[in-house]
């Protein structure tokens, strides 16, 4: 099943997950087979955020501290260079045009 189909039915099926990202990726992480306790999932809810993390992270990086490792680099410019010639950057009307905006 598609990620986005995944994401869509648990959704629709648990609308707690509506309102709490902590819960949305409990319940996707749950399908694929990654089970947390009640007390697991109580503490889940509580501690720090995924996103806020990697968040942290990439600043620091950005601010020249604590670097990735030279073939996370090149993995991430390869990455980067794959987008750009998906999306050129000097061209957004062409971008906009195939998103039917």
């Amino acid at each position: 099943m598609k990620k986005r189909t995944q994401t869509e039915n648990i959704l629709e099926m648990h609308p707690e997950t509506r309102s709490s990202d902590k819960m949305l990726m409990m319940r996707v992480w749950e399908t694929q087979g990654l089970y947390l306790s009640p007390a697991q999932q109580e503490l889940f809810i509580k501690v720090t955020s995924p996103e806020t993390i990697t968040r942290i992270r990439r600043k620091l990086q950005e601010m020249g501290k604590y670097p990735a490792t030279d073939k996370v680099k090149a993995d991430r410019r390869f990455k980067s260079l794959q987008a750009e010639v998906i999306a050129p950057k000097d061209n957004p009307e062409w971008l906009q045009g195939i998103l039917g905006y």
